[in-house]
């Protein structure tokens, strides 16, 4: 067993058990010391236990928190079994393992059935509270009553203003006729009505859809249209559109594009139609309806069926 030896300059130092009354120099200033009968070093706990039962709760719930936990705790139990009885705190390393086991599978099963709790709802509920109001029946319209669909009053809501506040699409949002957000995904729809760039043709409305989506606003001039700057993959990603053409609604010849792009840290797409009043007898070129579904791509896969179900139900009134 070793035996601690502390010399009148100060050292402290350990040695393994010798005969009592041998004499042993000091490591420091190398006078002799005699090992006294019966004295051993008082065991200490592992720091490797302790820290498995910290991560253990500190990263409860992220996985690589509690894997960590779980991982420190085991090699403490073998430190602890290799270095016994001077070594202590198998205790703490077995309940480190234990908790971040647990957590790590709770964690994993959280998040492999997270769609059917109704926790991401209930959050995203509290973030928008006081920015929305609920739509008060499944048929929505743009503000002139012309532009309407149908869609689920339960997982929408109706953005105040028609000003949305994510960061990532904050800048398209501006100047909308409607803007609604799902309850439960980080998914929009909007609708506006653009009076002033009108193509002959709706299929040519693609070039002034790319310009809205790949050109940034200037920081201090968010508002002035003309002071946008087209993105360097602009070109190339305009080019890259999808684009069908649709059957006509109500007298209205409509067109489909669909892409995605880069907005934050996600990617996301775009299911964007374009509607304009075809019937003959027009004095003035009619304005066009632009309804727009987006989300980033993992949510609007998830919701690309309601999506289009809404996009599918568009008529206009007379």
């Amino acid at each position: 067993m070793p035996i601690a030896l502390t010399c009148d300059c100060g050292t402290r130092f350990e040695v393994d058990e010798l005969p009592p009354g041998q004499d042993i120099p000091c490591p420091e200033c190398q006078q002799p010391l005699s090992i006294p009968a019966g004295q051993e070093v008082p065991p200490r706990t592992s720091l490797l236990a302790l820290l498995s039962i910290v991560l253990a709760l500190i990263g409860a719930f992220t996985i690589v928190g509690t894997a960590a936990a779980v991982i420190v705790g085991l090699i403490a139990l073998y430190q602890i079994r290799r270095q016994q009885p001077r070594l202590q705190g198998k205790v703490y390393a077995q309940a480190g393992i234990v908790l971040g086991g647990g957590l790590t599978a709770i964690s994993l099963l959280f998040f492999s059935v997270r769609e059917r709790i109704p926790v991401a709802a209930w959050l995203r509920q509290r973030l928008l509270a006081g920015q929305t109001e609920p739509l008060g029946s499944d048929e929505v319209s743009s503000r002139d009553g012309r532009c309407q669909f149908t869609l689920s009053q339960k997982r929408w809501l109706r953005m105040i203003g028609d000003r949305g506040n994510d960061p990532a699409v904050d800048d398209l949002q501006r100047k909308r006729e409607l803007l609604l957000v799902h309850v439960e995904r980080r998914a929009f729809l909007d609708v506006a009505r653009d009076a002033l760039n009108t193509p002959e043709s709706v299929g040519d409305y693609k070039g002034q859809i790319a310009f809205e989506l790949y050109t940034e606003r200037p920081i201090f001039e968010p508002e002035d249209d003309d002071e946008r700057r087209p993105s360097r993959r602009f070109r190339e990603e305009r080019d890259s559109i999808q684009s069908n053409a649709l059957a006509e609604v109500n007298g209205y010849r409509g067109h489909e594009w669909i892409f995605e792009a880069r907005r934050g840290s996600h990617n996301w797409r775009f299911l964007i139609r374009a509607y304009r009043d075809a019937r003959p007898g027009r004095r003035t070129v009619p304005p066009m309806y632009i309804v727009r579904a987006y989300a980033p791509v993992r949510d609007f896969v998830a919701l690309e069926k309601e999506l289009r179900q809404a996009l599918d139900s568009i008529h206009f009134a007379p």
